[in-house]
């Protein structure tokens, strides 16, 4: 018996190694649940970017011209989507199923695009990620500084970093060196190359 556990504590229960199951069929993962109510599926990429781009449609009379028209209210338009890409996955299928979900929306380009984070265990994913998605930001996840560096420096827009990482000599300077330390979740930080460049030019 296996379990995936998601951040929000929802925990979903299946049998096998997810490697092995298929998403569709009569025993597809399209079928595991929730053990918590509301019972949800787990969504896959193209609902998930469908609900980013959730707008209402209010209908609406004009008081002049007697005429009905539709008014469209933004209602996700302001989340960004943080894309934990799993260093098992083959990086060019993968970014290329993306691109084909992400360019299928309207105003893709700077609607959607901009608010889309890559977080990158594996340095092989950076060519491939920048091939096939070249207009989304990338983050190195990780617990190493030295890999950071070494592989990821010139090549991101942020750094996921474990607080293990964080604590040491070196991770000191890093957490000196960004200065604005976003904390994710009770086991990683978040520093934006933002804000280190802005201390670097000043």
């Amino acid at each position: 018996m296996h379990s995936l556990v998601f951040y929000d504590g929802y925990i979903l229960f299946d049998e096998g190694l997810i490697r092995e199951r298929a998403w569709y069929g009569k025993e597809g993962m399209e079928h595991v649940r929730t053990t918590k109510e509301p019972r949800q599926s787990i969504p896959t990429f193209t609902e998930t970017v469908q609900l980013l781009m959730l707008v209402s449609q209010l209908r609406t009379q004009r008081v002049k011209m007697s005429l009905i028209t539709q008014i469209r209210k933004p209602e996700n338009l302001h989340v960004k989507f943080n894309v934990d890409v799993k260093p098992q996955n083959d990086p060019d299928h993968l970014f290329s199923l993306m691109h084909k979900v992400i360019s299928t929306q309207p105003s893709w380009e700077t609607t959607l695009a901009p608010r889309v984070l890559l977080g990158l265990w594996h340095p092989r994913f950076l060519a491939s990620a920048k091939a096939h998605l070249p207009y989304c930001r990338r983050s190195y996840i990780g617990n190493s500084t030295d890999i950071a560096r070494k592989y990821f420096w010139k090549d991101v827009d942020a750094f996921s970093m474990a607080f293990s990482a964080l604590t040491t000599t070196d991770g000191q300077k890093w957490v000196v060196f960004f200065g604005n330390i976003t904390y994710l979740t009770p086991i990683t930080a978040l520093g934006s190359w933002e804000s280190a460049k802005r201390k670097e030019s000043s």
